[in-house]
C-alpha cells in the first residue's frame, strides 16, 4: 500500500480538495493497494477502507495488515477460516478509539460564535473528539458512528459528509442523513438517524420489530412549527451490537432516503402547515380556512405524522 506523509493526508479529511478529487484520489490508491500483497484478499480489502478513513491508520495500513497476516499464520497456521472477518469486526468496533486518542493533540475545535451559528468540524476525527469532549460521548456511542460513517462511506462514495453538531450526508446537494450524539439514556450509546419517508410507501414510517421508528417531530393540532420537516423520520440506534444486527434493514431504508434526495426529491411530502397547504404525490391540498385553523389540512396531518402512520418492515 501507498505510505504516504504529504500535508493533505495529516490535515485528516484532504480539505484542499473537492468531493470528486477525494473519490479519484481514493479509487487510484484502493486500486495500487489491492496489486501488494497486503491488501488482495477480501479482508484486507476492507482493512484497507478501514484505515483510510484516519489519516494516521492511513500511513500504517501496510503496517498492521503484516501484523495481522503474521497472527494468522504463527498462532493460527491460517487454520481459523473465520479469522478475517473476526479481525474486520474488532477493528471496526475498536478503531475508534485509536483515531481519537492519537489525533486530539492535533485538533482544534472551533469557537462557538453563538447559539444560532453552527460550527463546521473538519472532517470524522474532529467530530468524534468534538463528541467526546463536548458531549462527553461514551466510547461506544463513539464507535457506533464511527462504524455507521465507514458503512455509508462505502455505499455511497460520491456523497458529501458535512459535520457540525450532527454528521450529515449529502447527495446532489441535498441532504438524506444525519446522525448524532444522543444525550437520552436510551441512547447515550448509540444515535438517532433521521431520513426521508418515501413516495412508494406513501409517506408511511417503517415499522420494524426492533427499530424504534418516529416521525420527526410530535404534530400538534394549531402548532404550526409541529409540522416542519414533515418529509422526515427518526430511527432511534441504541447500540453498535443492534446497528449490526439490523444493518441490511437500515442500508435498505438509507438506499431509499438517498433516492429521495435524488430523483424523489420533487416528490417529497411538503406541509406548509402555516400556509394551509400540502403537496405530495398522493394529493395537494390548499385550505383556506385560516380562521377555523385550517381543519383539513390538519385531519391530513393528525393521520400522516401519526407514529401509526406505518407499513410493515420485511
Amino acid at each position: 500500500a501507498e505510505q504516504t506523509g504529504k500535508s493533505e493526508e495529516r490535515a485528516g479529511d484532504n480539505a484542499n480538495l473537492t468531493m470528486e478529487q477525494r473519490k479519484v484520489l481514493f479509487e487510484e490508491r484502493f486500486n495500487a493497494a489491492q496489486q501488494t500483497d497486503d491488501f488482495d484478499e477480501a479482508w484486507e480489502k476492507a482493512l484497507f477502507r478501514l484505515c483510510y478513513t484516519s489519516p494516521r491508520l492511513r500511513m500504517r495500513a501496510a503496517d498492521i495488515s503484516k501484523f495481522f497476516n503474521l497472527i494468522r499464520t504463527r498462532l493460527f497456521d491460517n487454520q481459523d477460516t473465520d479469522l478475517e472477518e473476526k479481525i474486520v469486526k474488532a477493528l471496526r468496533r475498536t478503531s475508534v478509539t485509536s483515531v481519537v486518542s492519537t489525533t486530539q493533540p492535533n485538533i482544534v475545535l472551533p469557537e462557538r460564535k453563538g447559539a444560532y451559528f453552527r460550527r463546521k468540524l473538519e472532517g470524522l476525527d474532529a467530530f468524534l473528539h468534538d463528541g467526546s469532549v463536548t458531549h462527553k460521548a461514551s466510547e461506544e456511542a463513539l464507535n457506533c458512528i464511527k462504524c455507521i460513517h465507514d458503512d455509508l462511506l462505502d455505499w455511497f462514495p460520491a456523497a458529501e459528509f458535512k459535520f457540525h453538531g450532527s454528521m450529515s450526508i449529502y447527495t446532489d446537494k441535498h441532504k438524506f442523513f444525519t446522525a448524532g450524539f444522543q444525550k437520552s439514556r436510551a441512547l447515550q450509546d448509540g444515535t438517532q438517524i433521521q431520513l426521508i419517508r418515501h413516495f412508494k410507501h406513501d409517506y408511511r414510517l417503517p415499522k420494524h420489530r426492533v427499530l424504534i421508528v418516529s416521525p420527526s417531530r410530535n404534530f400538534k393540532a394549531g402548532s404550526y412549527t409541529s409540522a416542519h420537516t414533515s418529509d422526515r423520520y427518526l430511527i432511534d440506534v441504541p447500540s453498535l451490537e443492534v446497528y449490526e444486527q439490523n444493518k441490511e434493514v437500515l442500508k435498505k431504508l438509507f438506499i431509499e432516503s438517498a433516492e429521495m434526495a435524488t430523483v424523489g426529491w420533487g416528490k417529497r411530502l411538503k406541509i406548509d402547515y402555516a400556509g394551509g397547504t400540502m403537496t405530495s404525490i398522493l394529493e395537494n391540498i390548499v385550505d383556506e380556512d385560516r380562521a377555523s385553523g385550517f381543519p383539513t389540512l390538519t385531519d391530513i396531518c393528525e393521520r400522516m405524522l401519526s407514529p401509526d402512520y406505518t407499513y410493515d418492515l420485511s
